[in-house]
């Protein structure tokens, strides 16, 4: 049981003893519930405060800092910037601190969210100008379990710009004959080029950089393959679907097909597409539903 509902909590109610108070109990509730729920099982509760700690540890680790504050203080050349909620306005031993200040802002009817920042604080895009000034490397830290991509789907144009994902790289690693060569390419595709495989591909999301992002982390690169050049995925991907549409795939829909309506071996090459609006905050698509339940 991961007991994170502090986590999602908002001043003044986060700090307010009564209601942590009434969280913690909650808590014990539903544990023992679960425990009569499954007799002789180990029902093992996950606190956010334990998940703080773990963070903090590899955080210090990854900067090669020490655990304990120092002094005279000696900071890790790495800096912290969270910009979820499990380690807002904590400052990491020997380590740069600043969160990013971002809230879920819902519309009226509940039915559609943005990411923009927690009221009282500047923009995002100052805020995140305001971190690069510091012109350290950075480690961001979201929450856990935090699936659905969008604050960092809305984070990382604006990271992008300010320089911070400048210096990624691609290594090409060859074993032949037992031997193990490596060295740096531009990026995959030009790797695979040299290697002989000229590969033409269509982009998950199309042309558009936002809607690349935004269908990159619900899934849309997340296909089935039937056949050569014949695949299934997420209908929602829409910018996705009609990359494909460009790319000379036949857009079909999964329903025809299972109802008989359209053959599916009539087309060269096609995607089959199924509607899945809430999937794909769960993580995984049409390739992650073949696999066995059950497995090691």
């Amino acid at each position: 049981l991961l007991q994170n509902m502090e986590t999602a909590l908002k001043e003044p109610f986060s700090s307010n003893e009564r209601v942590l108070e009434a969280i913690f109990r909650a808590q014990e509730d539903l544990q023992h519930s679960m425990a009569k729920l499954y007799p002789g099982q180990l029902v093992l509760p996950v606190s956010a405060t334990l998940l703080f700690h773990r963070l903090v540890d590899k955080i210090t680790a990854l900067n090669q800092v020490p655990r304990e504050p120092q002094v005279p203080r000696k900071l890790g050349e790495l800096m912290c910037v969270p910009f979820g909620k499990i380690i807002r306005g904590t400052v990491v031993p020997n380590t740069v601190t600043k969160t990013l200040h971002t809230d879920r802002i819902y519309e009226p009817d509940l039915q559609s969210n943005a990411v923009e920042s927690f009221p009282g604080y500047t923009p995002l895009p100052t805020q995140v100008r305001a971190i690069r000034s510091f012109r350290r490397p950075v480690v961001l830290v979201d929450d856990v379990l935090n699936r659905s991509g969008l604050r960092i789907g809305t984070l990382e144009p604006m990271l992008k710009k300010e320089g911070f994902f400048a210096n990624k790289a691609t290594t090409l690693i060859r074993i032949h004959n037992g031997k193990v060569t490596y060295h740096q390419v531009r990026d995959i595709l030009s790797g695979l080029r040299s290697l002989g495989w000229d590969l033409q591909p269509v982009v998950c999301g199309g042309s558009d950089s936002w809607d690349q992002l935004r269908e990159q982390w619900h899934s849309g690169a997340n296909f089935f393959a039937l056949g050569d050049g014949k695949v299934m995925g997420y209908q929602r991907n829409t910018h996705t679907i009609d990359a494909l549409d460009k790319a000379g795939f036949a857009v079909l829909n999964a329903e025809d097909i299972v109802s008989g309506k359209v053959d599916m071996n009539d087309y060269p090459s096609f995607v089959a597409a199924f509607p899945g609006s809430e999937l794909p905050r769960a993580g995984g698509g049409a390739r992650c539903m073949t696999m066995p339940i059950l497995r090691d």
